[in-house]
């Protein structure tokens, strides 16, 4: 592990009036409207007519929902996402004077008993995205104006990012509303759907958009180009969903198939050597979310990096690796030399999440031309993850050993007098049980800090109530079964008659 001090795509969209116009409504929105389930549409809307009127105007129309994730008032997807499910799970240790909802994740004792609780911002925020996908849906379609070209791929990425919205709210909630219209006289009167038809709506929208999105990384203009950044959804991006969606399904021949397909695309798509990884635009990305605040690269590095500005960090860097992630680690793991940065505090040694290694403010990055690094959404490593798995379960254990050993294979250090055989291979002989235990194990080295897997992991394997009944009287809470799932907002609660009384279990 390194002991370190730390002393285009979108860009190339014009910034023109109109996207400044459909970006600031986007924004004024999700800043200033009621919750999407309650009465009374939003009081700033951008007039659908006219957004989806041209390709320019549509296309950043698009361009500025990802630019919200990052940058405005709903930013809790990034990097809080990541940040409150490790939180939930055994990832994440806390520094002394964190905010309240923060301690609520972290010893999973979140409260619905207030306007506001913790564990609500997820459903409040994913469903304001939701809604402006639902905009963009019916604006897209409904347009006689677009180029075919620019109507297909932005419908598409519409689905898909509604889908990664509703993925994450059936996995933090359970059973949701669907809510597919603008229509304010329809969504405050949803009841909660079921668990499966959510997936089902997932599954459909992501096989619709597989279907739409290009197959090829595009520029700003929606165009094809050697030089097209990995920043807008593709063809990939869906398969890389999909996939996961239906690990988590259980459908594994599926899953199979949409992970070989990333995988076998290797014109496209290849591991990078670890450094590597979480750099732009490099071969093992699928998607990625290319920054918007001048003077930085990723809310990750920003966030995590206990070395650099090293101000407050009870508020502004609240979190550093737990022990149960560093014993995890076995001996001659690059990762934990490449991935995991190293604080020191007197004689103390606290250890940070350092897949993003740029944290610092420049300020000579005024664009993102300058940056080094984005945000990584997809990546081919979880594809290797999720095909093993999927094979594992099918009785193919020797193809799921190899991908497992892929990953291994890329992460082993040199050999060493103290370490003469690092990181070995995963025998052949595994049995079925003891190769499902170590695709676990990669999965949570392999994929930790990255957008809650390991809380939502240990959710699908049922595995929360036995570890999480230790790790939670550790955090200081105690744990319940029902702590897996998050609570619906109190006000939505009061406000929709069919959402009374449908409160998650043990809130």
């Amino acid at each position: 592990m390194k002991n370190i001090i730390i002393q285009s795509s979108f860009s190339k969209i014009s910034i023109t009036a109109i996207k400044i116009v459909v970006i600031v409504g986007i924004v004024s929105f999700l800043n200033g409207c009621k919750k999407f389930t309650e009465v009374g549409p939003p009081e700033n809307t951008v007039a659908q007519e006219n957004v989806y009127a041209d390709d320019q105007s549509a296309t950043a129309a698009v361009t500025g929902i990802y630019e919200t994730i990052q940058s405005g008032p709903t930013k809790l997807l990034l990097p809080y996402l990541s940040v409150l499910l490790g939180l939930s799970a055994d990832e994440f240790k806390l520094w002394p004077g964190a905010e309240p909802f923060e301690i609520g994740y972290y010893t999973n004792e979140l409260s619905a008993v207030s306007i506001d609780p913790s564990g609500s911002e997820y459903w409040t925020n994913f469903y304001q995205y939701i809604y402006v996908c639902n905009a963009a849906v019916e604006g897209l379609t409904n347009s006689t104006t677009l180029s075919s070209e620019v109507k297909k791929q932005l419908l598409g990425e519409a689905k898909f990012f509604r889908a990664l919205c509703y993925f994450y709210l059936v996995n933090l909630y359970g059973d949701v509303p669907l809510a597919t219209t603008t229509s304010y006289e329809t969504n405050r009167l949803l009841h909660r759907n079921s668990y499966l038809q959510v997936y089902e709506f997932i599954e459909s929208e992501l096989n619709e958009a597989k279907e739409l999105l290009s197959a090829e990384f595009l520029s700003s203009s929606l165009k094809p180009s050697a030089d097209a950044e990995r920043v807008r959804p593709s063809k990939w991006a869906a398969n890389a969903l999909l996939s996961r969606v239906y690990l988590y399904l259980r459908k594994y021949d599926l899953a199979i198939t949409e992970a070989s397909d990333i995988i076998n695309a290797t014109n496209l798509f290849t591991l990078e050597l670890l450094n590597n990884v979480f750099i732009k635009n490099n071969m093992e990305s699928i998607w990625q979310l290319q920054g918007v605040s001048p003077g930085y690269n990723t809310h990750d590095a920003t966030y995590y990096n206990l070395n650099a500005d090293p101000i407050g960090f009870g508020y502004s860097k609240p979190v550093y690796l737990s022990n149960h992630l560093l014993n995890a680690f076995e001996d001659g793991d690059e990762r934990k030399n490449q991935w995991v940065g190293l604080y020191l505090e007197g004689s103390d040694s606290f250890y940070f999440p350092y897949k993003y290694k740029i944290a610092d403010y420049n300020p000579s990055i005024v664009s993102p031309f300058e940056q080094t690094e984005y945000h990584t959404v997809f990546r081919l490593g979880e594809q290797y993850l999720i095909r093993a798995e999927s094979l594992a379960m099918t009785g193919r254990l020797t193809e799921a050993i190899s991908d497992i050993n892929t990953l291994r294979g890329r992460a082993r250090s040199l050999p060493t007098p103290e370490i003469p055989d690092p990181l070995p291979d995963l025998p052949d002989n595994l049995s079925p049980e003891n190769l499902i235990t170590a695709i676990a194990h990669e999965r949570q080295i392999e994929l930790f800090s990255e957008w809650g897997h390991r809380w939502l992991d240990l959710k699908r394997t049922n595995q929360a109530n036995s570890i999480m009944e230790v790790i939670s009287l550790e955090k200081g809470g105690t744990w319940q079964e029902t702590d897996q799932l998050y609570p619906l907002p109190y006000r939505d609660l009061t406000k929709n008659p069919n959402l009374a009384g449908h409160q998650n279990p043990g809130y």
